[in-house]
């Protein structure tokens, strides 16, 4: 199992400021319920093995498992991993390829 650092609002003062000072997006928070900030998502995506899909994505830090149950940080996640991946976000997958999370855009 793979030993991840805590998200960045469960860290120390001294942590989260040294965090933020080397990259601002620390500061965007992304999924409320579960406090997972814009560099939390970043920082796994960076990883030696990160995650292929949104369901990687939840199972590393949580997202979309809140209150909301994904309703309010859904697009902004999918917002971050297609400019990520550079990829519409038509192409993110829930989990197996063949299961995209969005089939198309709306506007």
């Amino acid at each position: 199992m793979l030993d991840l650092p805590k998200p960045f609002l469960k860290q120390t003062e001294n942590i989260q400021k040294k965090w933020y000072e080397q990259d601002h997006r620390y500061g965007n928070l992304v999924c409320r319920c579960e406090g997972i900030t814009e560099g939390d998502i970043l920082r796994v995506l960076r990883e030696p093995l990160p995650p292929k899909n949104m369901n990687g994505l939840k199972k590393r830090l949580r997202t979309t498992m809140g209150r909301c149950q994904g309703s309010f940080c859904t697009p902004r996640i999918l917002e971050i991993l297609s400019r990520e991946w550079s990829v519409p976000p038509e192409k993110i997958m829930k989990e197996a390829p063949g299961s995209p999370f969005v089939k198309g855009r709306v506007k």
